[in-house]
């Protein structure tokens, strides 16, 4: 059986997918926040977030032309250092150089996918600097 490594809110290492998860909420999401969500989810489905999913075969054929081109425009990446999806993909931000020239800096706090919500304070911070040094028009 595959094991995935702890990301985010899934801490244990074993055992099923519901004993990987906390039993308690985590401080970003509320009752309130979780029931909101479910309200959606149950009354629109998951087909707009999972369409997100599915299109990323689109983007590799509309990006095609783009294929070798380096991200110039002003960039900073900010992920989570608990994040599956941040450490799986670690190595392309030694790429950064090369691939996005314009990029400002690699951030990884300490929180998993959610960083907006986990680190609000140290996102909002990156953030503003991050705008503050752009060059003003």
């Amino acid at each position: 059986m595959a094991r995935f490594p702890s990301a985010g809110a899934c801490h244990r290492s074993s055992g099923t997918l519901r004993e990987r998860f906390p039993s308690a909420l985590p401080a970003y999401l509320s009752e309130e926040d979780l029931e909101f969500y479910s309200f959606e989810f149950e009354r629109t489905g998951f087909t707009g977030a999972l369409n997100r999913f599915r299109a990323s075969e689109d983007d590799w054929r509309d990006l095609r032309i783009y294929a070798g081109q380096p991200i110039a425009q002003p960039s900073l990446f900010i992920g989570g250092r608990l994040d599956a999806t941040t450490t799986t993909l670690l190595d392309a931000t030694k790429a950064f150089p090369e691939t996005m020239p314009g990029n400002r800096g690699v951030h990884l706090l300490d929180c998993g996918h959610w960083v907006q919500q986990e680190r609000p304070d140290e996102v909002n911070r990156l953030l503003i600097e991050w705008l503050a040094g752009l060059p003003h028009r």
